[in-house]
């Protein structure tokens, strides 16, 4: 996780040599000792930056914020994910916040697509759906395509919401995956902000965020956009007829993961023991009539000592067999069927073989049907989801079926 941006902290993490080369890239501070100070000395450097006009002086924070944003763990593992033979050079830095500030000064493209991937890993998951059904086909992405789909969506918020006057979409490829980030121009808001004469009052059009990302080899598609489902399944349509040239239909973007299957606590994950995972537990469920009035029941259960436990409460709860209870019972002594219920979501908790104190930390994710997940893409996520398609959880596209 990145630090908050302070501007002092940021001149202290960030060496001489690098500050220098940034306010020279910025035409600033020409004649300022940058190799006359100690490297936690900050004080005269950050007076000297107060004293270009606001406009200089937004742009820098702006700059340094960036490049906080991707000051972290995360962000150098993407830029190695990226380009592997920056490792050499990121050796040779003493933290961070140098690694990052050197992408922005030398590899300007290379840090922008960095920042897009951590943005996007850090968007909120709640917002994430998932549809599957998409050819196992590379996407078109040629400029025309891309031009058609900043136009799609444009065109969505335009007519729908009134909303989206402007418009910038930008293709990235990551791990197999492709991502499209649009940026839309939202309704107009004010703030007041300070100049050199006083306070005034500006007028701003801020810019909301959509994120299309396509998995071709599994023919899945995420998109991400804090709104209703309804706007996010036109968007799966718009995107699928642009890119992929595919009449995206209602019952294609629908039911993405089988849940049912959690029912019997003789249900096996499977997954590829070199991922070093010690076990695969179900901590929750929650279940819902499948006909009739809408009923929900949510049986939770601390699973630390004994795997099942989930299952043993709601064994004591519910009737699992499939012959039901047996006669003479009267209906107060008989108990609800397991299967008048479908499972809508399920906490699961992945535990993985540590070695002394490493390792990864178990990993607990939300399923949610018919098509919400909370895994991220790269990492230990990433083989979390092969490991939900191996296991049958995730349903398969036809398409990839055949294949």
């Amino acid at each position: 996780m990145a630090p908050q941006y302070a501007p002092k902290y940021f001149l202290r993490f960030v060496s001489n040599a690098l500050l220098q080369q940034y306010f020279q890239q910025r035409g600033m501070l020409a004649d300022f000792p940058f190799w006359d100070r100690a490297e936690t000395d900050v004080d005269d450097l950050y007076a000297a930056i107060q004293g270009p006009p606001p406009e200089q002086r937004s742009r820098v924070e702006t700059d340094f914020q960036a490049i906080t944003e991707l000051a972290c763990r995360g962000g150098q593992q993407i830029a190695l994910q990226e380009t592997p033979d920056l490792m050499a050079i990121f050796a040779l830095m003493g933290g961070y916040h140098d690694r990052a500030c050197w992408l922005f000064l030398e590899r300007p493209e290379l840090f922008q697509a960095c920042l897009h991937f951590l943005q996007a890993d850090q968007l909120s998951e709640r917002y994430w759906i998932r549809t599957r059904d998409l050819p196992l086909a590379a996407p078109d992405l040629s400029p025309a395509r891309l031009e058609d789909l900043r136009m799609a969506v444009q065109s969505y918020f335009l007519q729908t919401e009134g909303r989206g006057q402007s418009c910038v979409v930008e293709h990235s490829q990551r791990s197999g995956r492709h991502y499209w980030f649009a940026y839309i121009e939202d309704y107009g808001t004010a703030d007041l902000e300070f100049s050199d004469s006083g306070m005034y009052r500006r007028v701003r059009r801020p810019a909301f965020e959509v994120v299309f990302v396509h998995t071709p080899s599994q023919g899945a598609l995420d998109v991400y956009y804090h709104g209703p489902k309804q706007a996010i399944h036109e968007l799966q349509h718009r995107f699928a007829f642009v890119i992929l040239g595919l009449d995206l239909q209602l019952d294609e973007r629908g039911r993405v993961y089988q849940l049912d299957l959690l029912k019997r606590r003789t249900f096996q994950f499977v997954y590829d023991p070199s991922w070093g995972i010690r076990d695969v537990v179900v901590k929750s469920l929650r279940l819902s009539a499948a006909t009739g009035t809408k009923r929900h029941l949510i049986f939770s259960a601390d699973t630390s000592h004994r795997p099942h436990a989930m299952y043993d409460f709601l064994e004591q709860v519910l009737e699992t067999s499939a012959a039901g209870d047996p006669p003479g019972l009267s209906d107060e002594q008989r108990k609800v069927s397991l299967q008048e219920f479908h499972v809508t979501q399920a906490e699961i908790q992945v535990r993985f073989e540590r070695m002394g104190r490493s390792g990864p930390r178990p990993r607990t994710f939300r399923l949610t049907y018919p098509n919400g997940c909370n895994l991220d893409h790269e990492g230990v996520d990433a083989l979390l989801r092969q490991m939900l398609l191996a296991s049958g959880l995730e349903r398969r596209s036809d398409t990839a079926s055949a294949a």
